[in-house]
């Protein structure tokens, strides 16, 4: 008995001994851990703009002269026969005037008044001039009610009595060259019946046709038509499609060296094992 607590007491002080002599030291080891990552990712989705939708428009009028006469004392070229055809046109972005002449016509030559018919047909051949008289005011028929502008200043040189009053004739003739001389010339050319003639007249609020040398009694223009275009500017709700960027997360599995403590014998510390 006595052995054995000699035993247990030499046990518990060569372990308090051992104990006494450890220190702790620490060691770089690797350590397995876990990370949240991120990456872009793209989603389609849809989304509504308001856009400009640009179309065109077309169409053809048929126009209707404002004004028409006939003269047989508004000489021009040589022709004693002269139609004026005064036209207000619509406003369009673009647009053309094409005038259609009667197949019948023919060319005039000689004199016509309305107290005696004493006229020769010469040919088929009529000259045909046009103008752009926008900003103008149409020029209205001679009669015997016709008063002088008074900013146009003419002196008669001669007068006779027509109808009971001076007459101003020769005056309004003159007023009708001044007009057309402050007009702006689209076209002067030769036709014969049938033919059409083409103006563009994109811009132009007013047209003047003049057709000299053809028969006072009928009408040389058979029709005419205004060709149009216009831009039509719309706004439309549309819906479209884009790519939009998300944020995916993910684990990756990464390593790091780590400090761990242990308890080892001073001399080991010292041996640096």
């Amino acid at each position: 008995m006595r052995r054995l607590s000699f035993l247990i007491c030499g046990l518990a002080v060569s372990s308090a001994i051992v104990s006494a002599s450890c220190v702790s030291k620490e060691y770089p080891v690797m350590e397995t851990y876990y990370d949240t990552e991120y990456k872009t990712q793209y989603r389609t989705e849809p989304y509504t703009e308001s856009q400009q939708i640009i179309s065109t428009t077309e169409g053809k009028d048929y126009l209707t002269p404002e004004i028409k006469w006939y003269s047989t004392d508004l000489s021009m070229e040589g022709y004693s026969t002269t139609w004026y055809f005064g036209y207000t046109l619509p406003t369009h972005d673009v647009s053309r005037t094409e005038v259609y002449f009667r197949r019948d016509i023919k060319q005039l030559r000689g004199v016509w008044r309305t107290n005696m018919s004493r006229y020769v047909w010469a040919g088929e051949e009529f000259v045909v001039y046009a103008y752009d008289t926008s900003g103008m005011e149409h020029i209205p028929k001679f009669s015997s009610s016709w008063r002088q502008p008074e900013d146009f200043e003419h002196h008669v040189s001669w007068s006779y009595t027509k109808f009971g009053e001076p007459y101003r004739l020769d005056v309004w003739c003159n007023w009708v060259n001044s007009q057309l001389s402050e007009a702006k010339p689209l076209s002067e050319g030769v036709y014969i019946g049938g033919e059409a003639l083409s103006l563009q007249t994109t811009g132009l609020t007013k047209l003047a046709i003049l057709v000299a040398g053809v028969n006072p009694v009928f009408s040389p223009i058979s029709s005419t038509k205004l060709i149009w275009s216009d831009e039509v500017i719309e706004e439309k709700t549309v819906t479209k499609e884009r790519l939009v960027p998300y944020q995916v997360p993910y684990e990756i599995e990464k390593q790091r060296t780590v400090t761990e403590t242990k308890r080892v014998p001073f001399w080991e510390a010292i041996s640096g094992e």
